[in-house]
């Protein structure tokens, strides 16, 4: 996502993730450079909120992590009305097939 700051995006997926699916979020970061020197490589993430869910948690940090990612589904995180997402953000699942 784009245009948006990490609250918004925060508020977005909460919405729709709902309190049947979890969350995270990353910041992708792209340096050509070091692309160019090692290939495949040119690309990191940085999580913000959460992890990988995919994966099985190796330690017990990991294992803390995707344990409050599945909180989340309880109780949200608290995201000031101002700092919501407006009206008209991408929902990938406006044909109303939201998977749920």
């Amino acid at each position: 996502m784009t245009g948006a700051d990490v609250l918004q995006v925060i508020d977005w997926a909460q919405r729709q993730a709902g309190d049947s699916l979890t969350y995270a979020v990353a910041l992708v970061h792209d340096d050509p450079a070091r692309g160019q020197m090692h290939p495949g490589s040119g690309r990191g993430v940085v999580w913000l909120v959460g992890m990988d869910g995919n994966t099985n948690p190796v330690t017990p940090e990991a294992a803390d992590t995707l344990d409050r990612m599945l909180a989340r589904r309880r109780e949200a995180v608290g995201v000031p009305l101002a700092d919501r997402m407006p009206a008209g953000a991408p929902d990938p699942y406006n044909d109303g097939t939201r998977r749920r």
